[in-house]
Formats: C-alpha cells, structure tokens, sequence
C-alpha cells in the first residue's frame, strides 16, 4: 500500500443511503461527499455541548420567570405582572418548547457520538419542535 493512499474507513453517503469501507471522499453510486463516523461522532459532541448550554439556559429562565410571577405583587417584591393568565401561559408554553427542542438535541448529538450514524427521525423530532416553536411565536401578544 502506497503511503499517500487514504485508508479505508467506514463512510456513509445521506444522499444514496450508500455505506461501506471505503479510501474516497465521494460516493460511488451519486457523487456525493462521503460521511466519516469519526466526523458524525465530533459533531455529535458539538450539538451535545450546545444543546446542553440551551438545557441549562432554559431551566434557569423558565425558574426565574416562574419565581418572578409568583412572587409578583407581595411586600418587597421588585416585580409586578399585569399579564393575563392566557399570557403567561403562552410564554411558558414557548419557553417549555424551546427547552423540548434543547432536550431533543440532546438525544440526537447522545445519538450521533456513540453510534457514530444520525438518526433522521431525532433529527426530524427537531425540526419538527423548532417549526412549532415559530408557529407558535406567532401567537404571542405584541
């Protein structure tokens, strides 16, 4: 073997559902750029690392916000909500689908570090949440 030859590793191709050991960067079958499980692993630790900083940035609003509303009001408190029960609501229900979507990055980047594969169905449950979240966005008061 040449030493400028690539080794062969095990790629996967999104586009053909191709996978097997192979040395090039390109799938045999379309021409599309071949998948490493060393590359899906790093970036599976990537959205692992991000989704656990929108985790734990969501806990801690969704708590503030709530200790914030149900100390409105009472003596020596510094806040006060006028917002309507449907208001309120709404905001948590926002703040609860964002922490939803976190939580499925989560699974999905769990997923892609130990299996080394995406799973388009953890994939399809985020996109799913996010576009919730927008439509739901929409609804908000002004």
């Amino acid at each position: 073997m040449n030493s400028l030859t690539a080794r062969p590793s095990y790629k996967f191709c999104y586009n053909c559902k191709f996978e097997g050991e192979v040395s090039e960067n390109a799938c045999n079958k379309c021409g599309k750029p071949l998948h490493a499980r060393q590359k899906i692993r790093v970036l599976g630790g990537l959205m692992l690392f991000i989704s656990l900083i929108l985790i734990v940035g969501m806990a801690f609003i969704i708590y503030s916000m709530d200790r914030s509303i149900m100390d409105s009001g009472k003596p020596g408190s510094t806040t006060k909500w006028t917002a309507a029960p449907e208001e309120i609501s709404m905001m948590f229900g926002v703040l609860y689908t964002v922490l939803a979507v976190g939580i499925s990055a989560f699974i999905a980047g769990l997923w892609h570090l130990i299996i080394g594969r995406r799973n388009l169905t953890l994939i399809g449950i985020i996109f799913s949440l996010t576009i919730g979240l927008l439509i739901i966005s929409k609804f908000l008061p002004e």
